[in-house]
C-alpha cells in the first residue's frame, strides 16, 4: 500500500518537475525574459515478451501495465512531441501515452542518436519531447545532449542502463544556447 501511495504521488510531481524547471531558468535576474528551455524526457521500453521475435519483441504482460502508468504519469506533462525507436517495444511504451494526448507517435533509428540530439537541441522553446529507447541509447543520447545519466554501467560500447531497470525516467533540462546554465538530468521512477 505504501508502494502505490508512492507511486501515486511520483505521478504528480513528474508534471511539477517538468514545469517547475523551464519556468525557473526562464526568469533571469535583469528582468528579461529569455527563451524558455526544452524538456526531454527519457524513458526504456517497458518489459518485453519472452515469446515471438527475439529481436523486436513486443511487450510483456508487465511491460503493458507499465507503458499505461507511464500514460498516467505524464498525462499532465505537457507533452509536445513522442518519439521512440523503430522496435515495436519502444512504441509500445509510448502507444498509451499517444492515444491519450492524441499526438502522432514519431520513429527514429535506434542506430542514429546524434541525429535525434541534433533535432532536441533544435526543438522550439518550451517544447517537451518525451523519448522511448533502450538501455543503451538513452545514455548516450543524454550524452550527445550534455547530460550524463546516473548510475549506469560502463560498458566497451559506452554506458548502459541496466537490463533489469524499466522503471527509470530521465527529465533533461536543455537550456538556451546562452543561458548561464548547463543541461541538467533529473531522475525520476515510475510504475511498479
Amino acid at each position: 500500500m505504501v508502494r502505490m501511495k508512492f507511486h501515486r504521488r511520483l505521478a504528480l510531481l513528474v508534471p511539477v518537475a517538468l514545469l517547475a524547471v523551464p519556468v525557473a531558468l526562464a526568469r533571469p535576474q535583469d528582468g528579461h525574459a529569455r527563451p524558455a528551455p526544452r524538456v526531454v524526457v527519457l524513458v526504456r521500453h517497458a518489459e518485453k515478451s519472452t515469446q515471438g521475435d527475439a529481436r523486436d519483441p513486443e511487450l510483456s504482460p508487465a511491460g503493458v501495465e507499465r507503458a499505461e502508468a507511464l500514460a498516467r504519469a505524464l498525462a499532465h506533462a505537457g507533452a509536445t512531441r513522442l518519439v521512440a525507436s523503430e522496435y515495436k517495444r519502444t512504441q509500445a511504451t509510448l502507444a498509451p501515452l499517444a492515444k491519450q494526448l492524441g499526438l502522432v507517435l514519431e520513429t527514429r533509428p535506434a542506430a542514429d542518436m546524434a541525429a535525434l540530439a541534433k533535432e532536441l537541441l533544435e526543438a522550439a522553446p518550451g517544447s517537451v519531447t518525451v523519448v522511448a529507447g533502450h538501455s543503451n541509447t538513452l545514455p548516450e543520447l543524454a550524452q550527445k545532449l550534455g547530460v550524463a545519466l546516473p548510475d549506469t554501467t560502463a560498458t566497451p560500447k559506452g554506458p548502459q542502463l541496466g537490463d533489469a531497470e524499466y522503471d527509470r525516467l530521465f527529465v533533461l533540462t536543455l537550456p538556451p544556447a546562452d543561458a548561464p546554465v548547463a543541461p541538467s538530468v533529473l531522475e525520476l521512477r515510475y510504475g511498479s
